[in-house]
């Protein structure tokens, strides 16, 4: 079973700095979203807003309100947006904060590593939370440089890039994937930050 979230993305959801919470409405195998927390767009279906295709998936006023709709607090709270700062925002911390007080375990995408702050980490050891600073580099021993393995492999490379930020390479990469499948394709997606691949 997917692990349960909600995503905040307080006034940027369908916007291009809502771009991680747009993601991951579209598609996710790592979060079942329950729902998204923007209240400048209280009430809608995140599907239909952001697609024209209701999916189900709720957008709330706030986190409070989240949690009393849905009846329980959900595993995961995911900052849904990249802003061109990189840093969260006074008001963004205090949200973060007492979506630990609630229990839930943070994932952050922004390049702020969470688990080196203070008072997260005090937060995070008084609620038992863990935070996931998805943006945390491997150790350098870790790292490796190019080596030219890729031209012994066999298998066909598909490489997704981009010279910007928030243009589409992870829809692109997403809607590859879906075509392969339908087609009875494997593909298997490549994550240079964390130096892994996964299956799709």
């Amino acid at each position: 079973m997917n692990s349960k979230a909600l995503i905040y993305c307080e006034g940027n959801f369908g916007l291009m700095d809502g771009k991680t919470a747009n993601g991951l409405v579209r598609h996710s195998q790592k979060y079942t979203i329950l729902g998204v927390i923007d209240s400048t767009k209280t009430g809608l279906d995140s599907g239909l807003y952001l697609e024209g295709r209701e999916n189900g998936i709720p957008i709330f006023s706030n986190l409070s309100d989240a949690i009393k709709i849905l009846g329980f607090v959900p595993e995961y709270f995911i900052y849904g947006m990249a802003p061109a700062s990189a840093f969260l925002t006074k008001p963004d911390r205090e949200v973060f904060l007492t979506a630990m007080k609630y229990g839930m375990n943070i994932v952050n995408p922004l390049y702020e590593l969470l688990n080196e702050d203070e008072e997260f980490i005090r937060q995070a050891k008084k609620y038992k939370v863990m935070i996931d600073d998805i943006r945390r580099t491997p150790p350098r021993k870790n790292l490796h440089n190019f080596s030219g393995r890729i031209l012994h492999m066999k298998t066909p490379v598909i490489a997704v890039l981009g010279t910007d930020s928030a243009i589409g390479k992870r829809t692109t990469a997403l809607l590859l994937n879906q075509a392969f499948n339908e087609k009875g394709f494997g593909l298997f997606l490549l994550a240079p930050d964390k130096q892994e691949s996964y299956k799709v």
